[in-house]
């Protein structure tokens, strides 16, 4: 490969990237989700942005077989998180 050939080849491989890149949503994780948890084999094939922690307080996470996190006035409480680059793609279906 010639010096030109080699240009075109990291041209193409960036405009790939940049599609995938496009087709991928940040999830923002908490819960058996995380990293270490039940369900964190889920995740496996995305890649791991980093951990975070709202900046913000008021939140609850509350919900037993499906947790979920809800604001709550006066609430000292932030959420540990875990934010992932993935591919999964979300189907919602109503019976």
């Amino acid at each position: 490969m010639n010096d030109k050939d080699i240009a075109e080849y990291h041209k193409l491989i960036n405009k790939l990237n940049k599609k995938k890149e496009e087709k991928t949503m940040k999830l923002f994780v908490y819960g058996s989700l995380k990293e270490g948890y039940a369900l964190d084999y889920v995740l496996k094939r995305s890649k791991k942005i980093g951990n975070y922690i709202t900046e913000a307080k008021g939140f609850m996470m509350t919900g037993f077989w499906f947790p979920y996190v809800t604001r709550k006035e006066n609430s000292e409480y932030k959420i540990k998180s875990i934010v992932y680059r993935s591919f999964i793609s979300l189907v919602c279906r109503h019976s």
